[in-house]
């Protein structure tokens, strides 16, 4: 909210470190990631999850936006 996007992704880099399981953290982080321009780390980190068997589906408007 306060525009410190690099630390917002440092924190759910963390908090992922500590809960790799949640999905809600890595899909933050996504957000975060796109909103600072970083699309290919959005694109890995997306890709990655649905690899771990996320579904797709879920995450569809989230690869739209870094198209």
């Amino acid at each position: 909210e306060r525009g410190l996007l690099d630390l917002a992704e440092y924190d759910y880099s963390e908090a992922i470190k500590r809960n790799n399981d949640n999905i809600d953290y890595k899909i933050n982080r996504v957000d975060i990631l796109i909103r600072l321009g970083k699309i290919a780390a959005a694109r890995k980190e997306l890709d990655d999850m649905v690899a771990k068997g996320v579904p797709r589906a879920l995450l569809v408007d989230i690869y739209k936006r870094i198209k």
